[in-house]
């Protein structure tokens, strides 16, 4: 019984780190879910925030591109109207070559503008993929030993269950070994009472036995006292006849004393035997 609540002591302690791994496992798998969610969501919004950073330099860029257009058709109408005869010709070439060489600087510095636009945003493009890749790196590493590790609880449960299974073999066969103790400690128990019975009964019969052998040594003490008491009592009678049979020597005796003195005699003898045994 001891082994048994040991086993099962050990196989409660277990089930509940078990539990508690499992348990710490989801947690850190549904704080890796929520932060690759968050980093997601951040990423979706620096790209949205990008596009339209994008969107509002492609904006500014058409709209300067059309303010040059309408210059340069403003300088090809200044021009047609300078082939005039009636306009100074070389004022309206310098005019029109210094109002190029402006709207040549303006595209310049728009060109250039949106050529840091183009490299900012493909620096940034850049390193949102790989903060992106380095982000999805990471994950990976933590699904893969959070894997690694529900495959590790995963076989820590299996060999929890083959402990499970000894354990309820060892029980089933203790059980049985409890079960053949119980019949042997019944068998016992059953002729300890035989033999507890019998022996009250020896008892029981010890007791009369001893009672009667009491009773029996007493009624040969009475018996012995008797049977002496009754040969002093021949004795002194055969003396006194030995007496007067020989005070009577003269006389005849009487028919029968002499068979009468031997039986007596007799009978003393056989009286004392008794009183000896």
């Amino acid at each position: 019984a001891a082994h048994d609540e040991s086993m099962q002591t050990q196989l409660d302690a277990l089930h509940e780190a078990l539990a508690a791994e499992r348990q710490q496992r989801g947690s850190e798998l549904g704080d890796l879910a929520a932060r690759l969610d968050n980093e997601t969501v951040d990423l979706r919004a620096a790209v949205q925030q990008m596009g339209a950073d994008i969107a509002a330099s492609r904006e500014v860029a058409r709209g300067a591109i059309e303010v040059l257009q309408e210059q340069v058709q403003a300088a090809a109408c200044r021009a047609d109207e300078a082939k005039a005869p009636e306009h100074d010709g070389q004022a309206l070439k310098a005019a029109f070559a210094a109002e190029l060489q402006t709207v040549k600087f303006q595209a310049a510095a728009l060109e250039e503008a949106g050529l840091e636009n183009r490299v900012s945003a493909q620096a940034d493009m850049d390193r949102l993929r790989a903060h992106l890749k380095e982000s999805t790196a990471t994950v990976r590493k933590d699904l893969e030993a959070l894997r690694a590790q529900v495959q590790e609880s995963e076989r820590s449960a299996q060999d929890v269950h083959g402990v499970l299974l000894q354990a309820e073999a060892r029980r089933i066969s203790v059980q049985g070994d409890v079960d053949v103790l119980k019949a042997q400690v019944e068998d016992i128990d059953q002729s300890c009472k035989e033999a507890i019975a019998a022996l009250q009964a020896r008892t029981q019969n010890a007791d009369a036995i001893g009672t009667l052998r009491s009773e029996l040594q007493e009624a040969l003490r009475a018996d012995r006292a008797e049977t002496e008491a009754l040969g002093e009592r021949l004795r002194r009678e055969l003396a006194i006849a030995a007496t007067l049979q020989r005070q009577d020597t003269g006389r005849v005796a009487p028919e029968g004393q002499g068979e009468r003195l031997e039986g007596l005699a007799a009978r003393v003898s056989v009286l004392e035997g008794a009183a000896r045994l």
